[in-house]
């Protein structure tokens, strides 16, 4: 795992006048923004999208991972914040002072030209190759790859990088995620369910004390740990606050983590294999394109207030008077809307909140993000190959072996050896006082006889 050789710093002005180059990147990207400078960022790099409206099928994302933050703990735990019902889940919900947070990053395609999902090849993470059939299916000839995961894209424009707290509930981002997007991307609706299942019940939300102890009796805590590559796990600590990892939990947290009823073994790794696919470039629009076609002359679909979604409720004599994907790709997702705009749902019923640099350099230091591009700046690490990924494991093994024998060793000579030192200790020193009043004894005899015949005598 590669990253950064010293911890990254926000961009200012200084850094401006140093770097002509950066300079003229700056300059280039004003033109796409509303303002020069950013609270968040300082000198933004960002295509506008505050001032101008963009086409939900111009626009993409995909999930970088997690850093955690301590200090800065979330209100989601209050019960959450969007319209529908919170999370009901209350057995795992503990301290978040060290808050766990995901990332997600949000594109744009400057040079769209109408043609919806047709308009992209997209890349399949799990075989590594890509997919035309969209193109094919209903191109407008243009058939630009969906790579806004590669830092060298030339076809997406980054939007901004987002961060939320991790929550599990009802009216969040894994939530919104997989009755959208997740129902129509993955192949087989026995992972659909799974996901769902684990998310509801199977997360804890902060720092929770187990009832498993250390070699000192102390007890150990659990929570969301990230690990590189922009997966999950947990973790166990030491502290209440899930800050200090319990270095010889490596082969344990599956244990307490089971007996707990958390997601653990397989399961987690079924989790991770099914996130594989939104850490590579997803457009925001929902999409499914193994669905065929669909005859609208007989539907319709009132838009409501969703902000940005397509009307398909009035359609013209053919059926598709606002659908450029003409009856292909329609995803019919588990909150009966179709093709609706998920970067959309992730704003208005998630936590969406701006991830500063400080965040990014943040992530980029623990190793829980993918790689993001921001300007000339790289933030998150590279990808671990299979055999790195085995190394990286076996090194926490030997490392978590390792601390528990030293973890014995230590817990041994305090209950045992160091009892029986202080008795040792005790009985050296009683056995020198003895001596030495012995002494003290013969030579006052010697000094004094005189004195000692009184105790010869009789009392009568």
């Amino acid at each position: 795992m590669s990253g950064p050789t010293e911890p990254i710093s926000p961009l200012g002005e200084a850094d401006l006048e140093q770097n002509p180059h950066l300079r003229k990147v700056v300059n280039e990207r004003l033109l796409y923004q509303s303002g020069s400078y950013s609270d968040a960022y300082g000198y933004n790099f960002y295509a506008d999208s505050s001032e101008v409206e963009y086409d939900g099928y111009q626009q993409a994302w995909r999930y970088l991972g997690w850093y955690v933050a301590c200090g800065v703990p979330s209100d989601r735990y209050d019960g959450g914040s969007g319209s529908h019902e919170s999370n009901d889940n209350q057995q795992w919900q503990g301290n978040n002072y060290c808050q766990r947070y995901l990332m997600w990053a949000g594109y744009v395609d400057l040079n769209y030209q109408g043609g919806g999902t047709g308009e992209y090849s997209y890349y399949d993470p799990y075989s590594g190759e890509w997919d035309d059939s969209a193109c094919e299916t209903h191109g407008n000839g243009r058939c630009a790859p969906m790579d806004c995961h590669d830092p060298d894209t030339e076809t997406w424009t980054l939007m901004g990088v987002f961060k939320e707290a991790s929550y599990f509930g009802n009216d969040a981002f894994f939530e919104q995620l997989f009755k959208h997007e997740g129902i129509c991307v993955w192949d087989e609706d026995e992972i659909y369910e799974f996901m769902s299942e684990a998310r509801e019940n199977m997360w804890p939300e902060g720092c929770v004390q187990t009832a498993y102890t250390d070699a000192f009796g102390d007890y150990l805590y659990i929570d969301l740990k990230p690990t590189p590559a922009g997966n999950m796990t947990l973790g166990l600590y030491t502290d209440y606050i899930c800050s200090q990892e319990y270095i010889g939990g490596y082969n344990l947290v599956d244990t307490v983590a089971a007996n707990m009823g958390m997601i653990n073994g397989e399961y987690l790794e079924s989790w991770n294999t099914a996130m594989e696919v939104y850490k590579v470039c997803q457009p925001c629009r929902t999409y499914d394109l193994k669905a065929g076609y669909m005859n609208m002359d007989d539907f319709y679909q009132v838009d409501d207030d969703h902000s940005g979604d397509y009307n398909y409720g009035n359609p013209d004599d053919d059926g598709f008077t606002n659908d450029p994907n003409g009856g292909y790709f329609w995803c019919s997702d588990d909150a009966d809307y179709t093709n609706v705009n998920q970067c959309m749902k992730f704003r208005t019923h998630a936590e969406l909140e701006v991830a500063t640099w400080e965040d990014l350099a943040l992530a980029t230091n623990q190793g829980g993000i993918k790689q993001v591009k921001v300007a000339n700046t790289t933030f998150g690490t590279d990808d671990m190959s299979y055999q790195q990924l085995i190394n990286y494991h076996m090194m926490l093994e030997a490392q978590s072996i390792e601390y528990q024998n030293n973890e014995l060793e230590a817990a041994y000579y305090k209950k045992v050896l160091v009892p029986w030192a202080w008795f040792g200790t005790s009985f050296f020193v009683m056995g020198i006082m003895a001596i030495g009043g012995s002494l003290v004894l013969v030579y006052y005899k010697r000094l004094h006889p005189e004195r000692l015949k009184m105790f010869n005598t009789p009392l009568l």
